[in-house]
């Protein structure tokens, strides 16, 4: 009878910790519905847009940056870089992806220097922050050094994302 007893504890406890942890993984990233459309909004993770986003991965791994200019980049250095983006927003969709492929490229990737901000239709957030940094147009890229800012990528780079990069950073020294 104990035997019976046990072997049904247990497999009463396997039960509830496996649809526990299923429970887990098919949790996804809070979303804050605007105009019909589910999309992140506030201060946001890469991990998160990724998750969120599986598009975004895809554009991350087909993208391949000059790496001429990645060896560059190596040689750079700064202190912040603030994002801000739309994921509702074909430029962002395209330039993010790509950001992060050439910072993890080029050694540059350091998330706690990174913060990245997702903005509603209106490209407004609830603490106005992107009054503050005049933002109105994403993907806005900034960049930072000695509390300095160093400049800006918008929308849609000059050269090409990792040529722009490379010139902002390097005007640093």
């Amino acid at each position: 009878m104990r035997k019976k007893i046990f072997s049904h504890a247990v497999i009463i406890l396997l039960t509830v910790i496996l649809f526990g942890c299923a429970g887990q993984a098919s949790l996804t990233s809070a979303k804050t519905v605007k105009d019909g459309t589910k999309l992140l909004y506030g201060k946001i993770s890469r991990m998160q847009l990724f998750f969120d986003y599986p598009d975004w991965q895809v554009e991350y791994e087909n993208y391949m940056p000059d790496p001429e200019i990645l060896r560059k980049l190596q040689e750079t250095d700064y202190d912040e870089i603030i994002v801000f983006l739309g994921t509702w927003c074909p430029d962002s969709q395209r330039e993010i992806p790509r950001f992060f492929r050439i910072l993890d490229q080029s050694g540059k990737y350091d998330k706690e220097k990174i913060k990245i901000w997702a903005v509603d239709r209106s490209k407004k957030l609830a603490d106005n922050l992107t009054d503050t940094y005049d933002i109105f147009f994403v993907p806005t890229i900034i960049f930072f050094k000695r509390d300095r800012e160093l400049g800006r990528i918008i929308e849609q780079p000059e050269i090409s994302i990792e040529g722009d990069m490379q010139q902002i950073l390097s005007g640093s020294e």
